[in-house]
């Protein structure tokens, strides 16, 4: 059977190993190889990942109740084959590399993020709108001046501040994500600079799930989930809608909301470094 998909992230390179289904999900099934390179079939209507494929509803569902844990995947030359006879095609590559977006227009996210429900929770630190309480706690001013110093030109060992929390993305990498989003919208000519963001980390295979070194992989080279290119989009014009915040929060179990709050963590630490 022939599926087209709906659309594709343009940053999967060939992956010269087989991959191996290791999760099937509501809204998305994912296929690791050996190296812990990923692919993820996302639901249409549930975002697109870095290392995404986008499905119709119905193609979705029938790839999900013809695949098992462990059904073995090749990719090659843009098609997925899925064993023992399912190929997945598309023509349609979506660019993830984040748009500019000046720096003093995020001074609109921190504003929605004060009105959101108290129900909003972060993976670690409780509700997302008290964020300005939440930044003072010593482990995020710890946080946000090692950002610092990375910004300022320095190597950073990153291993304490990766794989904390609950879910397949830990709080903290989320975090990490939503601070590199900020970063490298704001100024990615200078980010492009510096020392790359985990020379000095041990192997994030490590530290980490499968799931959260490839989005903190790619993060690192300024490439971010299609909602988070969506509210570049809308910074850069000085204007966020509630929906897309939604949007956005509706990811993962608390995933959503750690990015965002790590949005606010680096806008504090581009403030204490050189950038600003």
């Amino acid at each position: 059977m022939i599926i087209e998909a709906l659309e594709t992230s343009c940053h999967i390179t060939n992956l010269t190993s087989q991959l191996s289904c290791n999760g099937i999900y509501n809204n998305a099934i994912n296929f690791l190889n050996q190296s812990q390179q990923l692919i993820t079939l996302h639901r249409q209507g549930k975002g697109l990942s870095p290392m995404g494929w986008v499905l119709a509803n119905n193609d979705f569902n029938f790839v999900a109740q013809h695949t098992q844990l462990n059904s073995m995947m090749s990719c090659h030359e843009g098609q997925l084959t899925i064993q023992p006879s399912i190929n997945v095609v598309c023509q349609y590559h979506t660019n993830l590399t984040v748009p500019p977006a000046p720096f003093d227009h995020f001074k609109v996210l921190e504003k929605l993020l004060l009105v959101l429900p108290k129900t909003t929770l972060t993976g670690l630190y409780g509700a997302l709108c008290n964020y300005q309480q939440t930044i003072l706690l010593e482990d995020n001013c710890e946080l946000i001046e090692t950002f610092s110093q990375w910004l300022n030109g320095e190597q950073i060992n990153w291993e304490n501040y990766i794989g904390k929390g609950p879910g397949l993305t830990p709080s903290s990498d989320d975090m990490l994500t939503g601070m590199l989003f900020v970063a490298y919208a704001c100024y990615k000519e200078k980010i492009q600079s510096l020392v790359p963001f985990f020379k000095g980390t041990p192997d994030l295979s490590l530290l980490t799930t499968s799931v959260s070194k490839n989005y903190l992989y790619y993060a690192s080279q300024s490439i971010f989930s299609s909602y988070l290119i969506k509210l570049a989009n809308q910074l850069a014009n000085n204007e966020v809608s509630l929906h897309t915040l939604f949007e956005l929060l509706d990811v993962g179990h608390h995933s959503g909301a750690d990015t965002l709050l790590g949005i606010i963590l680096g806008c504090h630490a581009i403030k204490n470094s050189y950038c600003a």
